[in-house]
């Protein structure tokens, strides 16, 4: 408790940073790295306010926005959504079935080899 307490103080002291989880699931172009943020902050402890279906929805939009290649996609599209799957990859927060459609998409782009 005594830690939690404290990184509340410490987020405080810094009105800049903002909540990774504000209950909507906006996750669109623009949000991309939140996104990412997200995941990857409660990477293997997804927390149970946060629906996972959900966000699998929105990771999916975004890869079909890439697909699209519309001409509209923020800066460095690309490089946000390689992140956001490899980020989604490794967490435990979606079904096998989901995995193994994120891994299709990797391969896809041949993202899937390091």
């Amino acid at each position: 408790l005594k830690k939690v307490l404290e990184e509340n103080n410490s987020l405080r002291r810094r009105p800049n940073v903002e909540p990774l989880f504000t209950g909507n699931y906006h996750f669109g172009r623009d949000r991309v790295v939140q996104l990412s943020q997200l995941i990857a902050r409660y990477l293997t402890n997804k927390p149970s306010n946060i629906d996972a279906d959900r966000i699998y929805n929105c990771v999916e939009a975004c890869y079909r926005d890439l697909r699209q290649g519309w001409h509209d996609n923020p800066p460095h599209y690309y490089v946000d959504i390689r992140m956001l799957l490899a980020t989604c990859v490794a967490s435990t927060w979606f079904t096998d079935n989901q995995v193994s459609r994120i891994q299709a998409w990797m391969s896809e782009q041949s993202w899937d080899g390091f």
